[in-house]
């Protein structure tokens, strides 16, 4: 799924007019991915094909709506990323509410979170009474 994230994220910077992108990572994977998908060299031996959703952008029938996982780290806009600014198709992005958003314990940031910046990078955040950091609940591999 790394590479999938980090094409997809090489992409819309390409769109956006950006020539430099970031990769934050323990383990290095999210480097090794962002360098891969910067280097046509390399892209070409890992032998891209064309994604579904490509198909569905060239004509070959379209999709209402696309439906993806959002938060750190899923590769939601790999999907999405051919649809942004297709008024036809829904793009509908589902965070993860853990046990409810009630509880404090989930990772809804864009639901229940607001703008703030962590690590020099405006995100969403969640925010105790205080307005300090809480820490989303996830029991995600990653």
């Amino acid at each position: 799924m790394t590479i999938n994230n980090a094409v997809a994220q090489a992409s819309l910077a390409e769109r956006l007019g950006k020539n430099r992108i970031i990769a934050e990572s323990g383990t290095g994977q999210y480097g090794v991915a962002t360098a891969t998908a910067l280097n046509v060299f390399r892209m070409r031996l890992l032998g891209p094909e064309k994604q579904e959703n490509k198909r569905w952008k060239n004509g070959e029938g379209k999709p209402d709506a696309l439906v993806a996982c959002v938060g750190g780290g899923l590769n939601a806009m790999g999907l999405f990323h051919e649809f942004v600014n297709d008024k036809d198709v829904r793009l509908i992005g589902v965070e993860a509410a853990g046990f409810g958003l009630d509880s404090g314990k989930h990772v809804a940031t864009l639901t229940e979170g607001e703008v703030g910046v962590l690590r020099g990078a405006m995100s969403y955040l969640l925010r105790d009474e205080d307005g300090q950091i809480v820490e989303p609940h996830s029991i995600s591999a990653g």
